[in-house]
């Protein structure tokens, strides 16, 4: 970044001293000998020099007005989580976790449990890192139509679980699900159950044939039967599980079957 910076800054000793750097510090970077800025001087920089996303900015600099953009909204967000009933902060937890592709650095066990516990507490644990400032923004906002779509999945699976009235206690069995399989935050487990969710609802529609004619034999499946096991236990149609279940590839098919036997 010593390019960049030479460029912003004409003239360093006064620059200096107007926003409070050590001359030490900014002649380090002017000359090239700062080989790994700290990102507390990269986002006193950008606001002293008024920095804004561009294109031509280095990439370390535009990550870091995006994350103070990030924790600028989550501190306003955040806020409306202590008057929110707990059950309801509880079920937008675990429905925008669903939503996730990736969930490598997002405990949602930790996040359940501390939503029981104390709002004070999760506050403090969601600030602490970067994916988990993100993580609770997506609450709030859509950043994007796609990740908005994959909400909108969670949500139709959430209103499928209660065509018989009882959704909340069902969803109550989803969350202890996920307190077993995303406990770690590191694994695969979750993301398995996360895309079998989605796709639930991608294929649980009005088709024009008779679907359960189709797959007549399914019955004589093992796996058929291991999956009716866990849609029932969660009061979902079990023939779109099915579905589901083959929209896997092979191997995720038997990781899947794997996760779900023990649950």
């Amino acid at each position: 970044m010593q390019y960049y910076f030479n460029k912003q800054i004409e003239k360093p000793n006064s620059f200096c001293k107007e926003f409070g750097f050590s001359s030490q510090t900014i002649y380090s970077i002017l000359n090239g000998n700062a080989k790994n800025i700290a990102k507390s001087t990269i986002r006193k920089l950008i606001d002293a020099l008024e920095l804004r996303l561009d294109f031509s900015n280095p990439v370390e600099i535009n990550y870091e007005i995006l994350m103070m953009k990030e924790e600028s909204d989550f501190e306003k967000n955040f806020k409306v989580f202590y008057d929110v009933p707990i059950r309801e902060l509880k079920k937008s937890i675990l429905k925008n976790y669903m939503s996730l592709i990736v969930c490598e650095g997002i405990n949602i066990s930790e996040m359940l449990n501390l939503a029981d516990k104390s709002i004070s507490e999760l506050y403090e644990y969601a600030k602490s890192g970067e994916r988990t400032v993100i993580f609770f923004n997506r609450i709030f906002g859509v950043y994007s139509p796609f990740y908005k779509g994959r909400q909108d999945l969670i949500e139709k699976v959430f209103e499928r679980m209660d065509f018989e009235g009882e959704g909340e206690r069902y969803v109550d069995i989803l969350m202890d699900i996920y307190r077993k399989t995303g406990s770690s935050g590191k694994n695969r487990k979750s993301g398995l159950l996360n895309l079998f969710f989605r796709n639930y609802a991608r294929y649980d529609i009005e088709w024009n044939f008779d679907v359960k004619e189709i797959m007549k034999d399914r019955k004589s499946d093992e796996n058929y039967r291991i999956v009716e096991q866990f849609c029932n236990h969660i009061n979902l149609p079990p023939v779109c599980g099915y579905i589901s279940y083959w929209c896997f590839e092979r191997d995720d098919r038997d990781e899947f079957i794997s996760l779900i036997v023990k649950l």
